[in-house]
């Protein structure tokens, strides 16, 4: 971030009761899940703003792994994410368990077309399949390593489904029983601004494509999202992942033209 009025803006902001509320309100979540859930707290990482401001806040809190980090083949990976996972493995000495997950091409590949959001049977039980092999393989890894909980960055700004899911559950912790595992979201009720002024005003490191000039770096993902992921292509993340990096979306268009109507 070189505009020097933004960083001031998220500077002032970290300033404010209400942003200094949100992270003592976070630290306070993270304490009482690890507290009183009897089990190991596990946290998902991705490499992305979010996660890493709940990294840190959950060093900050006493947590210490390990990381749980699931990329999803070249297509869908972008290296900046692993070496932000390396980052994080070094800064805070923590054990990261990897795993690769097929991507979501596997799911077009699977029922022979390309879609954004599953709308037929065969969508939605294909969708469910790459579910269980990417996200619950996941969570059957994290209980091998001891831990049935998860730490997640979710936030309910960030779409439709995400505030339905987190308002109401109390105090950002929940059981997910289809992933049989306590969830804590200590993010769920941050805004973009907070995580940016939380980054800036602690001096954490974030991916470069968050400095893409012309683009929200509040809504912007640091990841490649087909299925269920309409709100963030209907705010131009295909056109974002064409500008940042053509050849990767070149690589996508190629096998499912469908792509370019999404610009």
């Amino acid at each position: 971030m070189t505009d020097s009025a933004e960083l001031e803006k998220y500077r002032l902001h970290a300033k404010l009761p209400a942003f200094r509320r949100h992270v003592e309100e976070a630290v306070g979540i993270i304490r009482k899940a690890i507290s009183e859930t009897p089990s190991s707290w596990a946290l998902s990482y991705s490499g992305g703003k979010d996660s890493t401001v709940m990294l840190d806040l959950c060093h900050l809190a006493g947590w210490r792994g390990p990381i749980l980090y699931q990329s999803y083949g070249p297509l869908e990976t972008l290296p900046d994410n692993t070496r932000m996972v390396e980052w994080a493995r070094s800064r805070y000495n923590l054990e990261v368990v990897a795993h690769e997950a097929p991507g979501e091409f596997q799911i077009f590949r699977e029922v022979g077309h390309f879609f954004i959001e599953p709308e037929t049977p065969e969508e939605v039980r294909s969708v469910q399949r790459w579910y269980r092999r990417s996200f619950g393989v996941l969570s059957d890894i994290a209980r091998r390593h001891g831990c049935a909980s998860v730490f997640l960055g979710l936030r309910m700004e960030e779409s439709h489904q995400r505030r339905m899911v987190l308002a109401h559950r109390r105090g950002g912790i929940y059981y997910a029983r289809t992933r049989r595992q306590w969830t804590c979201c200590p993010l769920y009720r941050w805004t973009g601004r907070d995580i940016w002024a939380y980054l800036v005003s602690r001096g954490l490191p974030w991916v470069p494509l968050y400095d893409a000039p012309g683009w929200d770096r509040e809504r912007i993902r640091n990841d490649v999202v087909f299925c269920a992921g309409g709100g963030s292509i209907r705010h131009g993340q295909f056109a974002f992942w064409r500008r940042l990096y053509p050849d990767l979306f070149n690589r996508l268009a190629a096998e499912w033209p469908e792509i370019g109507r999404y610009i």
